[in-house]
């Protein structure tokens, strides 16, 4: 089915990566969440393409992303839900700061002082395996991640009428960030047709 035309620019959510973790959801029975592995690419790509929602993938063009120097993907932060050695869930983590340190030169043990902005991107779950809450588990998962590996901030976008995966955000901490005049009334939309808490999360920081 034809998704509706994105709304531009694209809502963006933020929260400091300092900031307490959101509750944990428990796997259901059969699922693991695992790092990336060299080799995964194309199921990689196969679970970005069924999701349905995130354009057409294959193996080229993950491989395209992995190279991409801005923003870049981090490898470590890149996660999967597996289920029956088959993947149905992702999240990833992309750079936008230039100037972070050499994060070759770091043991394991030593936390970055630099503060950096992160991207959490690429959140899919694949259309046999939703209603698990996948996607809140596996975001939290590299939220979790990166927490005691570095500073800074860590942002997602997200498209107006993906109402469940923004609630699925601002479960995890992550507030609106207005980056362009439109997305305040946009906001307020959506706002709208929230209740509680929900609806005070969804507010654009000038109404809350």
């Amino acid at each position: 089915m034809a998704q509706p035309t994105p709304l531009q620019p694209q809502l963006r959510l933020r929260r400091p990566l300092e900031a307490p973790l959101p509750p944990e959801r428990p796997l259901p029975q059969g699922f693991r969440v695992r790092p990336y592995a060299r080799g995964d690419e194309a199921a990689w790509a196969r679970l970005l393409h069924d999701n349905g929602e995130l354009g057409d993938w294959d193996e080229a063009r993950v491989r395209d992303m992995i190279a991409r120097v801005e923003p870049k993907l981090l490898l470590d932060g890149a996660f999967f839900v597996e289920r029956d050695q088959g993947l149905v869930a992702t999240g990833c983590t992309m750079r936008h700061h230039s100037t972070a340190p050499d994060r070759r030169r770091r043991t394991a043990r030593r936390r970055r002082t630099a503060r950096e902005l992160l991207e959490i991107g690429w959140v899919g779950v694949a259309p046999s395996a939703r209603g698990h809450g996948l996607a809140y588990i596996v975001s939290r998962h590299i939220l979790a991640y990166w927490q005691p590996r570095t500073a800074g901030d860590v942002f997602i976008l997200t498209d107006d009428w993906r109402v469940p995966a923004i609630v699925t955000y601002l479960r995890l901490g992550f507030r609106p960030e207005i980056v362009h005049p439109n997305q305040v009334e946009r906001w307020r939309a959506l706002a709208q047709g929230f209740e509680g808490e929900l609806r005070a999360w969804a507010m654009p920081p000038d109404k809350r």
